[in-house]
């Protein structure tokens, strides 16, 4: 997968397998973090926070910033199963 570089650093270092980071369109971005519970996600993004800060430490000509907010996908909120997921 290929990221904008230093977004590509931060949010590659940020997520481990299962967990997926993706660009959905342009400067925007989504982590998948399936099974992640909310204190598992805020601790996802105080994660990304720090290295942000880190990376801009290094690299000040350019800062660094993302805006966050956690989205959790449930039938309440309009998700929906793919068609092609077992149901048990």
């Amino acid at each position: 997968m290929s990221l904008d570089v230093p977004h590509h650093e931060v949010l590659a270092k940020a997520v481990e397998k299962p967990d997926h980071a993706a660009r959905i369109d342009g400067d925007e971005f989504a982590l998948l973090l399936p099974g992640t519970d909310e204190r598992g996600t805020a601790s996802v993004i105080e994660n990304i926070e720090q290295l942000i800060a880190l990376n801009n430490q290094f690299y000040s000509a350019t800062t660094l910033s993302l805006s966050m907010g956690p989205r959790r996908a449930s039938p309440a909120n309009g998700w929906k199963p793919p068609c092609n997921a077992r149901t048990r």
